[in-house]
């Protein structure tokens, strides 16, 4: 009879232990994002439907970044100008792992990863992708000491999606 009891209450044990641990795995992680996802919250508990979660996320006004669900601070926040998404180019070449130069003379910035090149002025609506230049809706600019391209056309020549989530305010860029 003691073994029978044992037996149970090692079975109950053990599968009270596995149901905790598989309900802990569904639940995200301090600093992981839901932007894109279907969630849901209950008594501060949040809960996703598994949807695919952005790969690069930048959030207006927000001095941090997210990279696959790692959380990334940065000095200098993006911003809109002109109904377009401005970030810190030096974080954006870092978010998608290209390797970024500024020429402070002639206020140039290139960007290379592969074998595509952007290169971008300071105050100048063009964009050059190897070679071949294409008009911005909007210039890059300097503020606050920092140079900031708008995100969307970046992304896209380096092969990116890019979406806007109006209610968080969050621009998100996927890999094609």
């Amino acid at each position: 009879m003691r073994k029978a009891c044992f037996l149970i209450a090692a079975v109950f044990v053990l599968a009270l232990a596995l149901g905790c641990v598989a309900w802990a795995s569904d639940t995200p992680q301090a600093g992981t994002s839901t932007v894109g996802q279907s969630v849901y919250g209950v008594a501060g508990q949040v809960y996703s439907t598994g949807a695919p979660q952005a790969a690069i996320l930048f959030v207006i006004g927000q001095k941090s970044y997210t990279v696959d669900g790692n959380v990334y601070s940065i000095d200098a926040a993006p911003f809109i100008e002109n109904g377009r998404t401005l970030v810190p180019v030096r974080y954006l070449g870092d978010a998608i792992g290209a390797t970024t130069n500024w020429d402070g003379t002639t206020k140039t910035v290139t960007l290379t990863k592969g074998d595509t090149v952007l290169t971008l002025v300071i105050g100048e609506s063009n964009i050059t992708v190897n070679g071949q230049a294409s008009p911005l809706d909007v210039a890059p600019v300097i503020q606050d000491g920092r140079a900031y391209l708008p995100v969307s056309a970046i992304a896209q020549a380096f092969g990116y999606t890019v979406s806007w989530d109006q209610a968080t305010q969050t621009v998100s860029l996927t890999q094609e």
